[in-house]
C-alpha cells in the first residue's frame, strides 16, 4: 500500500532534510483511521505513505492524495502536510504505516516516520476442550480464549445461562474451567463470556457425559459429512 503526495515550491533554492512528524492513531473497528504526516522543507518535496510490505496505498482508486502547503511568515519554508483516511478492522490493529520524505537529496538516507494503528474491537471468544469423548469419572478442562482491544476483562463461566452449580467440582483457574469427576448431572451448555469497553461476546460448549463403561460400539454414517462416520455406544442384550 503506498501512495505519493507531492507539494512543490519553485522560488527557493537548496533543501533541508528533516524527519516527517506523525503520531499513533486510535480508531474503532469498522471506522476510519485518520493519519497525518507533515514535514518542513524549503524545496520540492514529496511525502510517501506505505504499509509494512511497502505496497502502494490507494485512496478512492486514485494514487495521489491531496496535500496542503503552509508557508511560514517569511515565505522561505513550507510545511507539507498529508492526511490519509483508512477503513480499518481488527486485523489492522498494531499495523505500522510509514510516511517518508521523497526528495532527491535524501535517496541515500531516507527520512521515515511510522504511525502504529490502535484498532479497538469487541472481544472474539472460543473454547478449547481437553477431550472429545467425556465419560463419568473423567476430568474435563475447558479453556476460554478471548482476544480484543482493549484487553478483555477476566472471563466468566456459566452453565445453561446460570452460575456454575457445583463449585466444589467446577473450579475456574484463570480462563480455564476444570470439571472433575464428571457425571450425567454435568450435561448441558457451558458459556464463556468476555467483555471490554467496546462490548461483550461469548462462546458455548455442549457437554454430554457418557456412561462410565460404555458397551460395544456400532458405527452409523453421518449424512452431513460424506464418507464420514460417527460412533455411538450400544448395549447388547442376551436372548
Amino acid at each position: 500500500m503506498g501512495f505519493n503526495v507531492v507539494a512543490t515550491k519553485t522560488k527557493s533554492k537548496g533543501s533541508q532534510a528533516q524527519s516527517p512528524l506523525t503520531q499513533n492513531v486510535t480508531a474503532i473497528q469498522g471506522g476510519t483511521a485518520t493519519l497525518t504526516c507533515k514535514v518542513d522543507q524549503n524545496d520540492n518535496t514529496s511525502l510517501q505513505w506505505s504499509n509494512p510490505a511497502q505496497q502502494t496505498l490507494y485512496f478512492d482508486d486514485k494514487k495521489d492524495v491531496p496535500s496542503i502547503k503552509e508557508p511560514d511568515s517569511k515565505g522561505k519554508t513550507f510545511t507539507v502536510r498529508s492526511t490519509l483516511g483508512l477503513q480499518v478492522d481488527r486485523n489492522d490493529d498494531g499495523v505500522a504505516v510509514s510516511c517518508s520524505v521523497d526528495h532527491e537529496s535524501l535517496r541515500s538516507s531516507p527520512q521515515v516516520a511510522k504511525q502504529v494503528l490502535d484498532i479497538q474491537y469487541v472481544p472474539s471468544v472460543k473454547i478449547d476442550f481437553s477431550r472429545n469423548f467425556a465419560r463419568e469419572g473423567d476430568e474435563l478442562r475447558l479453556e476460554c480464549r478471548a482476544t480484543g482491544n482493549p484487553t478483555p476483562e477476566a472471563v466468566k463461566w456459566k452453565k445453561d445461562g446460570a452460575e456454575l452449580p457445583d463449585p466444589d467440582r467446577m473450579v475456574v483457574e484463570g480462563n480455564v474451567l476444570i470439571i472433575s469427576a464428571l457425571n450425567k448431572t454435568d450435561n448441558g451448555t457451558y458459556y464463556c463470556e468476555a467483555a471490554n469497553t467496546m462490548g461483550h461476546n461469548s462462546a458455548e460448549y455442549i457437554l454430554f457425559v457418557y456412561g462410565e463403561s460404555p458397551g460395544p460400539c456400532h458405527a452409523l454414517p453421518r449424512p452431513s459429512i460424506p464418507g464420514g462416520w460417527v460412533v455411538f455406544p450400544s448395549t447388547l442384550s442376551s436372548s
